[in-house]
């Protein structure tokens, strides 16, 4: 098997690279932003490896175009496939496909018109939650409190007397404890308005190939469980596991993290769906202090623990694993 290797610059390619190394496969970096990239990818490859961007949303729009072309015009196969890669880091997409589907999620209005947005607000029970259709651990979320800012926000996205003067909403950063402006990432001629909810935390499942994990991602000083760093390792419910294997076969996807908010009256709601996702611990997941992984029994229709580190490498070993099973089932 020869890999294109097509990850976003600064971003996880050492990982790749070394996932191919473990299984001996010969591989290339190919630059998908390239002006080439069409000359580039049109070559003999087994497999296009992608790692798209999470940062600005022409990039992500570059890489969906391109991942496309590889995938439905030149039928060459990549991983994850492009309907995982385009749920990616697009909560458009993704509220359209946990509707379609029927699954319970926080209730989810996407505006492109100005007019819409506002006759929204005007009947809304406030708080509502803001979002931005790209930007990881919880960045690019807000919690609108009331009419006013809500307002304001729609003046911001779509340009308060002409869309052709809209600013956007800018979300901040900072470097070395200095607040600065992200100009570059500014949400522009959308809105995402979403259900409040009580959140007590958040479940993360992860499903790659057969391989299932879950931990809690605990609530953080911001009010979020998204970003906070604090991780619960206990052991995930069936119901959620069950939840995340029957959505992820619905969608055609293997590679996906399923994040679902467990509100204070015990209800469960689909919050995120990445098909990359953070892993930087061997495991991700751990059941009285031992590392390892749920593999699904269809006959006995169970879940077995097989103890180990399986997430090496953000997960880019158990990626190629299962292209490798799947390329084998397929010989067989």
């Amino acid at each position: 098997m020869k890999v294109a290797i097509c990850c976003y610059p600064g971003l996880e390619l050492d990982k790749m690279i070394s996932a191919c190394s473990d299984f001996k496969l010969e591989y290339e970096v190919i630059d998908l932003l390239s002006n080439k990239w069409l000359e580039l990818v049109n070559r003999s490859f087994d497999l296009f490896l992608i790692r798209p961007p999470c940062n600005y949303d022409e990039h992500k729009a570059i890489f969906d175009e391109r991942v496309y072309f590889i995938s439905q015009v030149l039928n060459k196969k990549t991983y994850p496939k492009f309907n995982e890669l385009y749920v990616y880091e697009n909560k458009r997409n993704m509220a359209t496909w946990l509707e379609y589907l029927g699954y319970n999620f926080p209730a989810t209005n996407v505006f492109a018109q100005k007019h819409d947005a506002l006759s929204f607000i005007e009947q809304a029970t406030f708080p509502i939650v803001s979002k931005a259709n790209t930007g990881a651990g919880g960045s690019a979320v807000k919690i609108i409190k009331n009419r006013r800012t809500a307002k304001r926000l729609v003046n911001k996205v779509f340009g308060k007397l002409n869309p052709e003067f809209a600013l956007g909403n800018i979300p901040w950063g900072s470097k070395n404890n200095i607040p600065f402006p992200r100009v570059s990432r500014a949400q522009r001629h959308y809105v995402l308005f979403q259900e409040f909810l009580d959140i007590e935390l958040e479940w993360r499942i992860i499903r790659v190939g057969d391989s299932y994990f879950g931990h809690q991602k605990l609530i953080g000083s911001n009010g979020f469980a998204s970003g906070s760093d604090l991780v619960g390792w206990v052991q995930p419910p069936i119901e959620l596991l069950d939840m995340t294997r029957e959505l992820t076969d619905r969608m055609d996807c293997t590679s996906m993290a399923v994040d679902i908010l467990k509100t204070t009256d015990g209800k469960f709601y689909i919050n995120e769906l990445q098909s990359i996702f953070g892993s930087v611990l061997p495991s991700q997941m751990y059941i009285d202090d031992v590392p390892g992984k749920y593999i699904y029994d269809s006959c006995k229709r169970e879940y077995v623990f097989v103890e180990g580190e399986y997430c090496q490498n953000a997960c880019w070993n158990l990626r190629l694993e299962c292209v490798i099973n799947e390329q084998g089932s397929k010989a067989s």
